[in-house]
């Protein structure tokens, strides 16, 4: 027999009560009225060793109905199986381990190491355990497509053994593609034979810091049969200092460096020191000693570089992964911007005087802008031209073969449809040919007042900086007449921009190496607001340099962020040739390095380790320096309950032994349940109560009888 509540068996100790108030007699039985003792209050008297139990049957029966009532709360059951035979049902597990740069800081990757241990530990010989792995992409370890294959045991030590393998990389860190894609795969029902729950877990060991990449499970529907427990890792010391090196200002001398310092929210330290260095080392010397509370950034000027000097050291902070930058001497080159418009009788009505007036020139390049006719267009291309502002008008042929040819070699042109056009077939030949459409139908659009903005791609690197909410605004802009351009279905041609009436507004499209931007409305004040509103001059820039790694010599670049091989060569005349050569890259010992430190592929380079890394390619020579990425170094941790936010239900992983109890519990409320013994003994308990309730009344009348 068993109790399903034993806690309420305590109850029993009530008998304790009828016992005690049967030994003591509060009032003797005769009692006589003395007019002395009237002003006395009554004393009852003492238990003593004289006091006796008068009605022995009357105390068996009060302690016969509380046994049999807190018996009934206990809710007793007869054994009719042996529990130890019973089993819990297995886990479906899937541990994705954060392997991004951040997992490098002392002690955080020996915590990720124990608490896989201890998950294994836990697991039951039913559990499938899958492993996979998360930095700026998922890496299945132990993959879950193994579960029809492979049984629990197995699964278990093939997670045990090959995360001993496994190391952190210097990715940064995008945990809601993981997260994502796993609970999409655990929300797939197993055909595995065997015991199955219907609910399955996603064990996240991560440091999970501020910069974790979690915005997108943002609107995720997260499958309800899916749980995630997060056990978050620390480090040693808390806390961590990033150094950037600003690029140089125009008017600032270039041999000024500076460097930006930024210190997280929760670091104990804020001392900090800045030190030229070479190979990753810091040089000997002081250094310059700078205090950057937590949560504050500050910028350094540095000390003159020594003559060995290749890198900027930072000490003082609690992580070294991100101490070095190093400097790469930018090597300023001069580009050209064409501007082919028609004159016009004031500035307002300019399109090429808006450009004159803005500031092109970057550390990288500096462009000057020259004025020619359309006619001139042809001739006036040179070797240094790297972008071409066409606005076409009147009956003049557009050179769109020409403009093709310039495009395919890396260059940029920028159509602007600024004019009505009174015979646009020049102009749609010449598209056509620029593009390779099929005959370009280009009328004038029927305004009533203004037109305005009406869908705009965020995704598209035109606009991808406005798609934060504090700079999306694009309402203000007001388009007092436009072309309406019919772009066909088939062609490559992506609309950037739409008008509220559907019709495009920028419309792109690469052509080769290069790019071709279509406005079908001028900005100057004539034909829109475009050109008085703040979006004009960032989205014209990324116009003209579209390619965010085009830097002829010398680039800084992120661990894992692609590097177009386009970008290295496509700015020199010979850059065809240079691309059909064997691209070599090297680390800064002149070795040759491999498949583990950088990915080569036939478009792009993607480096897997920060340094300084030597590009070769025939005889063209590019000297590129990766740094940790900049959410690698913002490690300020977040609270695990963020992910109840984003509408994602924690629950931790149960033991084997926790189910197998819990298991047992179930088993033992249906078998209680099945029997109710508990109604049995609450009738006996009642049956009690009301023998001893007559009793009592017989014995009381008898003795008011005596009386």
């Amino acid at each position: 027999m068993g109790l399903l509540a034993p806690l309420y068996a305590l109850a029993t100790l009530a008998v304790v009560g009828p016992i005690v108030f049967h030994l003591i007699r509060r009032q003797p039985q005769g009692q006589a009225e003395f007019s002395s003792l009237m002003f006395l209050q009554p004393s009852p008297p003492r238990l003593t060793r004289r006091s006796r139990v008068e009605h022995w049957l009357l105390l068996m029966l009060r302690v016969l109905a509380l046994v049999l009532i807190a018996l009934a709360f206990a809710r007793p059951y007869l054994r009719e199986q042996d529990f130890a035979a019973i089993s819990a049902a297995g886990e479906r597990v899937v541990v994705l381990v954060d392997t991004s740069a951040s997992m490098r800081r002392p002690g955080v990757w020996e915590q990720a190491q124990r608490e896989v241990d201890q998950l294994l530990a836990s697991c039951g010989a039913h559990d499938y355990v899958g492993l996979y792995a998360i930095d700026s992409r998922l890496r299945p370890i132990v993959p879950w497509d193994t579960v029809p294959t492979w049984t629990p045991s197995a699964m278990q030590q093939a997670v045990r053994a090959e995360f001993d393998q496994i190391t952190p990389s210097w990715h940064g860190t995008h945990l809601a593609d993981g997260l994502m894609a796993v609970a999409d795969l655990l929300a797939i029902p197993s055909d595995k034979e065997g015991p199955a729950t219907t609910d399955a877990r996603i064990v996240l060991i991560s440091d999970l810091h501020q910069d974790s990449g979690l915005e997108q499970l943002q609107g995720y529907p997260w499958p309800a049969t899916v749980r995630l427990d997060v056990r978050q890792v620390q480090p040693r010391q808390p806390g961590n200092a990033r150094l950037t090196i600003l690029p140089p200002d125009v008017n600032v001398p270039r041999e000024r460096v500076r460097v930006r310092v930024e210190n997280n929210m929760d670091s104990v330290q804020q001392n900090l020191r800045l030190t030229w260095g070479h190979d990753g080392h810091p040089l000997p010397g002081d250094g310059t000693v700078v205090q950057v509370p937590p949560g504050q950034v500050r910028v350094v000027p540095m000390p003159p570089r020594p003559p060995s000097g290749d890198c900027i050291v930072l000490t003082g902070d609690a992580w070294s992964g991100d101490n070095v930058e190093f400097f790469l001497v930018p090597q300023l080159q001069e580009a050209e911007v064409l501007v082919a418009a028609p004159p016009v009788a004031s500035q307002e009505d300019d399109f090429g005087y808006f450009i004159e007036k803005m500031p092109l020139d970057t550390p990288w390049f500096q462009r000057r802008v020259q004025r020619v006719s359309l006619h001139e267009l042809t001739s006036a291309i040179g070797t240094k031209t790297k972008a071409i502002l066409v606005e076409p008008h009147g009956q003049t042929m557009f050179p769109g073969a020409v403009l093709a040819q310039f495009v395919r070699q890396g260059g940029v042109v920028v159509v602007v449809l600024a004019h009505t056009l009174e015979t646009p077939e020049p102009v749609s030949r010449g598209l056509s040919e620029l593009l390779g459409w099929p005959p370009v139908a280009i009328e004038e659009a029927a305004v009533d007042g203004y037109a305005l903005i009406g869908a705009i791609n965020y995704r598209h690197p035109l606009f991808q900086p406005f798609a934060d909410p504090r700079f999306n605004d694009f309402s203000k802009i007001r388009l007092w007449r436009y072309r309406r351009l019919h772009v066909p279905e088939a062609e490559v041609a992506s609309v950037v921009a739409r008008l509220d009436s559907g019709d495009p507004w920028i419309v792109h499209q690469r052509v080769g190496a290069g790019h071709v931007w279509i406005l079908t409305a001028g900005p100057q004040p004539t034909g829109s607001t475009f050109a008085l509103s703040s979006k004009f001059v960032p989205i014209v820039l990324r116009m003209l340099a579209p390619d965010d790694n085009r830097a002829p010599h010398h680039t800084t670049i992120e661990v894992g962020q692609p590097l177009r091989r386009t970008a290295l060569w496509s700015e020199s005349p010979d850059g065809e040739a240079a691309r059909a050569a064997e691209l070599q890259v090297r680390a800064d010992d002149g070795q040759p390095v491999g498949e583990a430190d950088v990915h080569l592929e036939e478009e792009v380079i993607v480096f897997h380790r920060p340094g300084r890394y030597t590009i070769q390619q025939g005889a063209h020579t590019s000297t590129c320096a990766v740094v940790v990425p900049l959410s690698e170094s913002r490690l300020t941790p977040l609270d695990p309950d963020v992910f109840e936010q984003y509408g994602v239900p924690l629950g931790r992983v149960r033991s084997a032994r926790e189910r197998l109890e819990t298991a047992r519990q179930l088993q033992i409320g249906e078998l209680e349940q099945r029997q109710r013994l508990w109604r049995w003994l609450l009738v006996a308990g009642m049956i009690v109560l009301g023998g001893e309730t007559a009793i009592g009344g017989c014995l009381a009348q008898r003795r008011r009888a005596t009386e």
